[in-house]
């Protein structure tokens, strides 16, 4: 590293063998090497901070519905109890974020209309293994099961690599980014290896999201309306009515145009607009959908 502060301060003119330049490089050295520690220092404390307040606050959970309304109390110093009306709910959301996953864990959340100030929804369980999840989701939602079938993206190849294309064509991006930058900064090829190298393991991980997706996306029109799609880095289903849908969005590529697909996208009618998609299924068979649910001609 000092060598590395050494290469950029000569490059704009400072002559680093004489004592004062020595200083400042040393000094440069010693101010970024605070900065990561104090870095890592704050994120493992504000970690731990973050883990202690869930610790304490989601301690003795207990979600139950009563006389049409869903009530949840939780806390270990002080106890919390939310209810809210059933007709009131907007969605429930499961999701499964890459940690989570990881330990085959979900997180249920209920978006409520009026519910809190800057976010809409709340959290009802926040760690809950699958079995324990569709236990819980029959005994308070049954009534958010969806009653039609599903569509899904066609299980062939020619979709799989589809799902992929992104992927393949971020980690191009990538890695010509990488020989352009060791090229001209060949100084901080080490920086800019380690930098391509994160990108490249994040485009990895949405790799692995995509084949998820070719896998299990698929989604439910009806008077129950049901979707299961990645989200961001998540993993997410949704289940809600149909008339708290806001928006269908129907996006078609030329790719799309090609082989008879679509993107779906749905959007809640909330203030947070909490919202879905689910791609490259069959065009004709989710507008026949939409059109016979929304009694639409399109």
């Amino acid at each position: 590293m000092p060598i590395l502060i050494g290469n950029l301060l000569t490059t704009i003119g400072l002559n680093t063998n004489t004592k004062v330049g020595g200083t400042i490089q040393f000094f440069i050295y010693d101010v970024i090497k605070i900065m990561v520690l104090l870095g890592v220092l704050i994120f493992l404390i504000s970690y731990a901070v973050s883990f202690a307040l869930s610790l304490i606050s989601y301690t003795k959970l207990n979600v139950r519905l009563f006389d049409e309304k869903l009530i949840a109390s939780s806390g270990l110093i002080v106890r919390h109890c939310t209810y809210i009306e059933k007709n009131a709910v907007n969605a429930i959301l499961t999701e499964q974020s890459p940690i989570m996953r990881f330990f085959g864990r979900y997180c249920i959340r209920v978006s409520a209309a009026g519910y809190g100030k800057k976010r809409k929804s709340r959290v009802l369980i926040p760690s809950i293994s699958n079995a324990e999840c569709e236990s819980f989701f029959d005994s308070v939602f049954g009534g958010y099961k969806p009653k039609t079938p599903f569509i899904r993206p066609k299980k062939q190849k020619l979709t799989l690599w589809r799902f992929y294309f992104m992927p393949t064509v971020y980690g191009i991006i990538i890695i010509s980014m990488y020989a352009t930058a060791t090229l001209f900064f060949s100084s901080f090829a080490r920086v800019v290896l380690f930098l391509s190298a994160v990108l490249m393991a994040v485009n990895l991980y949405y790799t692995y999201l995509c084949r998820l997706d070719y896998k299990n996306s698929k989604i439910s029109f009806g008077d129950i309306f049901c979707a299961e799609s990645s989200h961001i880095l998540s993993l997410r289903r949704l289940n809600c009515e149909k008339e708290k849908i806001g928006e269908i969005r129907i996006i078609r590529t030329p790719a799309d145009r090609l082989y008879r697909t679509c993107k779906v996208k749905i959007a809640l009618r909330s203030q947070d607009a909490e919202n879905i998609r689910v791609r490259h299924i069959n065009y004709d068979a989710a507008i026949k959908k939409i059109c016979k649910n929304y009694g639409i001609k399109l």
